[in-house]
This record gives C-alpha cells, structure tokens and sequence, in this order.
C-alpha cells in the first residue's frame, strides 16, 4: 500500500493522491514543494538580533528608568523647624 501525499491544503485536509516512494508527496505537489528552498543560516542573523533586541530593552528601560526615578526617587523629605 502506498503512502498519502504529505500536503496539506488551506482547508487543512490531505491531498489524497498517493505519494512517490522518496519524497512523501504526490507528482503535482512535488514541484511546489520543491521551488522552496530551505532557510541558510547567515552567519550574522544572530548577532543582528541580539543587536535588535538589546536596542530594543534600551529603548524601553530609559523611559522606565526616569519615570521611576520622577515618581519614587526624586521626593524629597521635608523637616520641620526647630526653634
């Protein structure tokens, strides 16, 4: 018994066609699926990220930092006089 196309339409059902023995897909979807190349790695995609991010949680902390600092830290006590 052969096996069923591994695509899956937008519907989400499976094709019902079978499927050729090395590739898991049927003739037709077999194309489609190889006009897709798979994502290389670039050497600098995890870098660039973390560059991002960091930009990012700096971006956010700043106004977090000075909207702390007005609220909480920057009240001053008042003593009474003594006479």
């Amino acid at each position: 018994m052969l096996k069923r196309c591994s695509h899956l339409y937008e519907s989400g059902q499976q094709c019902s066609d079978d499927a050729l023995p090395e590739s898991g897909f049927c003739i037709d979807h077999e194309t489609i699926h190889d006009a897709f190349e798979p994502l290389v790695d670039h050497p600098f995609r995890k870098l660039l990220l973390k560059v991002a991010a960091g930009l990012l949680l700096i971006a956010f902390l700043i106004p977090f930092y000075y909207t702390v600092k007005s609220l909480y830290l920057s009240q001053t006590t008042v003593t009474p006089e003594v006479r």
